[in-house]
Order: C-alpha cells, then structure tokens, then sequence
C-alpha cells in the first residue's frame, strides 16, 4: 500500500512537467512544418494534350444521311433513276455506275444482299419484306444478331447522353454511324491518351520514349531498363568471348 502511494505522488510530481514537454515538442512539430526547411520536388508531370474528337459528340460517319445518290447539288431518291432501268440479270457484276463504292463485305459482295429489287428506296429482309432506308440497325440484324443483341444493351457501338437518366435521355447512334455498310471494317483511329496522375504524368509508352523521362515511379519502365541492362551485359559478355577467342 504504501508502494503505489509513493508511486503516485512521483506521478503526480512529474504530470506538470510531462505535459509542458508533450505541449512543445507539438509546438516545435508544428513550426516546423509551417516552415517547411526541406522542400521536396513532387514528380509532377506535363499536361496531356486531349484532342476534341476524344470529347466530342460526332460520330465517325454521318448517319443521318439518306438512301440516295447526290449529282452536283441535287439529291436524288434511288428510284429516281432505277424506276427506269431494269434490274440486271447478274448479282454480281462490275459497276458502271456508283464506282466511288468499293465492296469490302465478306460474302454480302451483292447489291441484293441488302437493297431491294424492285423498290429501290428501300432495303430487304430475308423474307423479301422491305427495310424501311432509316432502320438501317435492323438491316445489320439479319446477318450481325450478337452484335444487335449487344447494341441493345449499350455494350457495342457508340452512346451519347447521360449515364443519369434523370439530367437526360440516351441516344443509341446506329451502326453506320461508325461502320461503312460497303465496307464496315472499322479503320484505324488514334487513340485518345491515357489516364493522366498528377504524380506520374502521361504513363504512354511513346510519350516516355520520346521524352526519354526515367520516373522510378513507371513499373513497366523498370522492366524495361532491367531488360535493357541485360541486354548490355550479354552483348559485353559476347564481346570479351569473342576477343579472347581472337587472342588465341
């Protein structure tokens, strides 16, 4: 008993004093880094250049435009001219007119593939039904049905709108808003950039390279340069072989 009352009397003693140090050193911490005497050079990097077809709203193709045939300034419904010329006997034939289309389809390398026959102002079905030429969706769905089931569920194509239905509406752009129907391979694009970090800059491999910037912060550059390295030392190694051998 008498041990932990002189135990704490000595606590009580030393409480003032414990407090008034823990109260300083928080000050001094304080002061200190309000003062900031060694500043440190965050790796900041350079801006990445966005260009707008990244932002923008349009489309690759204009997929507004109708089923028909432009002469100078004049635009001419298909049955305009096809009313009066009867369908050739061949499918497949060589072109005199609308030699400007150049056929890339696969195996659709026909014009009845997709136009019909007899009513030029529109497409066909399987069945021999007409494709009204502004449901040009449901023309692809006769031969694309995965892709068509996809569009419907906005996971192919392309999607202008708010992901929030409630600050608006959704619009499904149609396939030839991208794809060329004569030839729907979609041609090579530049791709926007990359996801840019304050603290790692723009991570493209080409930006590196053309910077030549060594970030420690790059994982895939240390690959690099580990490899590099070791590409060094075995052609160093192939080297003093080769100079040995020579010596003899």
């Amino acid at each position: 008993m008498k041990a932990a009352m002189n135990k704490l009397a000595v606590a009580k003693r030393f409480a003032p004093k414990t407090a008034t140090i823990v109260t300083v050193t928080f000050a001094l911490v304080t002061v200190v880094l309000l003062i900031d005497p060694w500043p440190v050079e965050v790796p900041y990097g350079s801006p990445t250049h966005v260009p707008d077809s990244a932002l923008g709203l349009e489309t690759v193709r204009n997929a507004d435009r109708p089923l028909g045939f432009q002469v100078a300034d004049m635009r001419l419904n298909c049955s305009e001219c096809h009313e009066h010329l009867a369908p050739p006997d061949k499918a497949a034939r060589e072109l005199t007119q609308h030699r400007d289309i150049v056929m890339g389809h696969g195996l659709s390398n026909r014009c009845y593939n997709c136009h019909h026959r007899e009513q030029r102002d529109y497409f066909v079905d399987h069945d021999g039904s007409t494709i009204d030429a502004t449901d040009t969706v449901l023309l692809c769905r006769k031969c694309h049905g995965p892709v068509y089931r996809d569009w419907l569920h906005r996971v192919h194509g392309r999607t202008n709108g708010y992901w929030d239905r409630s600050r608006g509406a959704q619009t499904i752009q149609p396939c030839i808003a991208c794809h060329d129907p004569h030839a729907p391979a979609f041609q090579p694009m530049a791709p926007a950039p990359g996801p840019w970090s304050s603290h790692k800059g723009n991570q493209s491999r080409s930006h590196q390279k053309a910077e030549g910037e060594t970030n420690p912060l790059r994982y895939w550059r240390r690959s690099e340069d580990r490899d590099r390295a070791n590409g060094d030392k075995t052609s160093a190694h192939g080297a003093d072989r080769g100079a040995q051998g020579g010596g003899e």
